[in-house]
């Protein structure tokens, strides 16, 4: 944990309103991305990022692409029963990508001891309320309340993951690239791996290291692909600042909104906090030497009937070690300026 204490923002609890007010002292540049047709550069590792599948794998309607690393940003269930996760684990194990990296969501009930009444495996939050009592008031979301009983009546549903490294409030490394998971969001519905806006938020946040190279968290950032159909921003303020103010990671990786699904590239202005701004930049055109940048990749998708899933799959390549001079590299239809060991390299299936 950090030495710098970031303030919780006065109208966290409103992320709608907080980000008009942050917007305005911040940029974004929207990128318009294509699939990559070549493998990556030599010394390169690239990275495939999908969330919100919801056990529809088996209807996606392209392939997923080859890379050395698949990351999934959590809700691959529906409720997280035994039999959900072993689907989802054995679609991974048809993956060829040498390194996969799995985070929870808030559809990962039988993942959260809250549900379980079981024991943290590390850095979970405690509750005396757990159980079916606290499964009888959430919302059902259209499932069958019974289903929702017998997904956390089951123990050690994530031990079930065995065809990835699951991460959970933890650290990873790769080829020297640092990764860091974690599933938590603000309350949504208080499903799984809900905590209160505000200071409990950034007690999670809090958590994660300064050196991290690579961001996944199952929520969005408040303004980075958070905005509900209905119109209400529903990121979280405080991952905002952490990201952006503490740990400062190349990419952040998220989901959970399905509507939210984007790719943003973030100006990273050494010596003042930087700033990931709001505006209409269509990602198009140079955009000048404005130093290393961030790259936040919204992987969740909209489910809408089964049959006509829709998924956002992006992807990018690292530098696995070694260094060169820095230079701007082109990412699709808009041109980014990436720090020497770092070169976007997305890619949209829809």
């Amino acid at each position: 944990m950090s030495a710098l204490s970031l303030p919780i923002h006065p109208i966290t609890h409103n992320p709608t309103q907080a980000w008009e007010e942050l917007r305005r002292s911040q940029k974004i540049i929207k990128l318009n991305v294509k699939t990559p047709q070549t493998p990556p550069d030599e010394h390169m590792l690239r990275f495939v990022c999908m969330s919100d599948t919801h056990c529809l794998t088996s209807h996606l309607q392209f392939e997923i692409p080859y890379g050395d690393v698949f990351v999934h940003a959590g809700d691959f269930t529906r409720c997280g029963s035994a039999s959900e996760v072993e689907e989802f684990n054995g679609w991974l194990a048809s993956l060829p990508h040498k390194h996969k990296i799995v985070i929870a969501g808030n559809h990962e009930l039988s993942f959260d001891p809250k549900f379980t009444g079981g024991m943290s495996i590390k850095h979970h939050h405690k509750t005396a309320h757990t159980g079916d009592g606290l499964i009888n008031e959430i919302p059902d979301l259209g499932m069958e309340r019974d289903e929702l009983k017998a997904a956390v009546a089951q123990d050690n549903t994530v031990d079930l993951i065995t065809n990835a490294v699951y991460l959970q409030d933890q650290a990873h490394s790769i080829c020297g690239i640092k990764l860091y998971g974690t599933p938590w969001q603000p309350e949504f519905c208080n499903w799984a791996f809900n905590v209160p806006r505000g200071r409990q938020c950034m007690e999670k946040w809090e958590a994660i290291p300064e050196d991290t190279d690579i961001l996944i968290t199952h929520t969005p950032p408040v303004g980075h692909g958070d905005l509900c159909c209905t119109g209400v921003r529903a990121g979280c303020v405080e991952l905002l600042s952490t990201v952006q103010s503490r740990v400062k990671p190349k990419y952040h990786l998220f989901g959970h909104i399905h509507e939210g699904e984007t790719v943003h590239n973030e100006p990273v202005d050494a010596g003042q906090r930087e700033a990931l701004l709001g505006g209409a930049a269509d990602g198009h055109g140079d955009q000048g030497d404005v130093g290393e940048r961030r790259l936040l990749l919204s992987c969740g998708g909209e489910t809408r009937e089964e049959t006509h899933h829709r998924q956002r799959l992006l992807s990018f390549a690292v530098r696995a070690g070694g260094t060169q001079d820095t230079k701007p590299t082109q990412g699709g239809g808009g041109a980014a300026y990436m720090s020497s060991q770092w070169k976007l390299e997305p890619v949209v299936n829809t």
